[in-house]
């Protein structure tokens, strides 16, 4: 598949309801892009905005198949770096690589779905102050799990609806958290994608994103 082939599957795969959201801020930054956990729906993504443009897209993951995937159907090249890393069952391979990992020029996005969900919130709290913008996708299940220990997100009415920002408060500064539209709007979970800069560049408001 070449890089100006996409489709979009947003509005059919509910793996890839970020893909509005996410291809939003890469198109409003210039520089580098990290993809943790790749994707059907961040890849290929990911290589259509930013053919041709200079940037670079670094993707790292942990599933040598998924990897090998990814692979074939967007084959490695200059301006496009895969990393794998072999998987440990506690998960350190993510500490190991965030604090060994060092990247030479701006960060403007970095998107973040890999698994487990601790590694996540690892990537999160590692990229905040280094990155422009950081992305995570199914950003509610922080408060739905007792895995997370609060330490994310936390419900303010749960009785309110899965919909309603009100309903939730994340533990940052600046953030945002991106509801996908129908077809997902009628779901217990979108799931919605959460968006911070720690770094105080500009949310981008809901109105804004183009579907």
């Amino acid at each position: 598949m070449s890089d100006t082939e996409f489709e979009y599957i947003w509005h059919s795969n509910v793996y890839a309801t970020h893909q509005p959201f996410l291809e939003a801020y890469v198109r409003s930054t210039t520089g580098d892009i990290l993809e943790f956990g790749t994707g059907d729906g961040s890849t290929g993504l990911l290589r259509h905005i930013l053919a041709g443009t200079g940037r670079k897209l670094v993707s790292i993951e942990d599933n040598i198949e998924w990897l090998e995937k990814m692979k074939e159907l967007y084959p490695e090249s200059s301006e496009h770096k895969y990393i794998y890393l072999e998987r440990r069952d506690d998960a350190s391979h993510w500490k190991d690589f965030l604090s060994s990992y060092d990247h030479d020029s701006k960060i403007s996005v970095v998107f973040i779905d890999q698994s487990p969900w601790e590694a996540r919130l690892w990537t999160l709290s590692h990229f905040i102050k280094k990155s422009e913008y950081c992305i995570i996708h199914d950003a509610d299940y922080y408060c739905q799990s007792t895995q997370s220990d609060n330490t994310l997100c936390y419900f303010t009415g749960e009785n309110l609806p899965w919909t309603n920002e009100n309903r939730y408060k994340f533990n940052l500064d600046k953030y945002k958290l991106y509801f996908p539209p129908a077809p997902w709007t009628e779901l217990k979970h979108g799931p919605p994608t959460l968006v911070t800069s720690g770094t105080g560049h500009p949310i981008i408001d809901y109105n804004d994103i183009l579907f």
